[in-house]
């Protein structure tokens, strides 16, 4: 599935991460962990956001 719309404005996330209590931006261990990886948030929902 290809984006057919790109907003210079707007960010979405998933809401999964809000509603065990995540606000963002997310805890350095998550961005980091996301940032050496190169895995999307939207990649490993819902089973990784368990552990953190």
């Amino acid at each position: 599935m290809k984006l057919n719309f790109v907003s210079p404005t707007w960010v979405c996330f998933l809401a999964f991460p809000f509603t065990i209590g995540f606000k963002y931006p997310f805890p350095s261990l998550v961005s980091e962990f996301f940032t050496l990886t190169g895995l999307s948030y939207a990649q490993i929902i819902p089973e990784m956001w368990r552990i953190f």
